[in-house]
């Protein structure tokens, strides 16, 4: 995960590219140079990289199987998952050409989806242009497959803000549930754990007291538990918005 775009709306490479102006497909085609699929686009030149596109869309206007990502602007820091819907998201490919801009300085384009194709009002020009990008640094994540019985729906790698913990595996299974979450459920990840991974059950609802012994259970690796109204919390004290 690339956590940290940052926002440069004052820069623009092209002149007929405008912060916040709404373009279509084939207008970011024709005025970057760069092909007509994928969230991240790359413009070569040779061996040289010239520019990249990329291209960011919130979960509002796909269901989970065509967008299981969830990129999210907050104030001028863009949240994006990087390229791979599912497995390791490794720093590999046209995932590592963001982190290269560092140290090749190339612009990164910036576009958000506005308005579903679906949407048949909305025309063509459903992409806005956020600006030029500056990568911040970036995360390890892992996508598995949303299920309902015991299974690990996010993987990822601690990162420097958890500094003691830096780089430890953690294994997320999340409950968007508004009963309780019992013993079964704390079990269940336990035992679907890689080794040496933190495991954490994280609900909108809350936890039966069965639960709470089951997590911190003696001779048994501790499970950390977020109820609905720890991770309340937790969004307002972070700032975090688009969920």
């Amino acid at each position: 995960m690339c956590e940290g775009l940052g926002k440069l709306d004052s820069m623009s490479a092209l002149a007929e590219l405008t912060v916040g102006q709404r373009y279509s497909n084939t207008e970011i085609m024709q005025a970057l140079g760069v092909g007509n699929a994928g969230g991240i686009r790359a413009c070569r030149s040779g061996d040289s990289m010239r520019r990249i596109v990329l291209m960011t869309t919130s979960g509002r206007f796909h269901s989970r199987s065509e967008n299981p990502y969830n990129d999210h602007l907050t104030a001028d820091v863009l949240t994006y998952t990087a390229a791979g819907k599912d497995g390791e998201q490794a720093l590999s490919g046209v995932n590592q050409r963001l982190a290269e801009q560092r140290e090749l300085g190339f612009p990164i384009h910036g576009f958000t989806l506005v308005a579903s194709r679906r949407d048949k009002n909305a025309g063509e020009c459903r992409w806005e242009y956020l600006g030029l990008l500056v990568h911040c640094g970036f995360r390890d994540v892992c996508l598995t497959p949303m299920s309902g019985h015991g299974g690990i729906d996010v993987s990822a790698r601690a990162g420097e803000r958890l500094w003691m913990f830096e780089n430890a595996l953690v294994q997320v299974q999340a409950k968007r549930w508004r009963h309780s979450v019992g013993r079964r459920e704390v079990a269940e990840l336990r035992g679907s754990l890689e080794p040496y991974a933190q495991g954490a059950v994280i609900t909108t609802g809350h936890f039966t007291r069965a639960a709470l012994n089951e997590a911190g259970a003696g001779g048994k690796k501790p499970i950390l538990l977020v109820d609905g109204v720890r991770l309340a919390k937790i969004v307002l004290d972070e700032g975090i918005s688009g969920y």
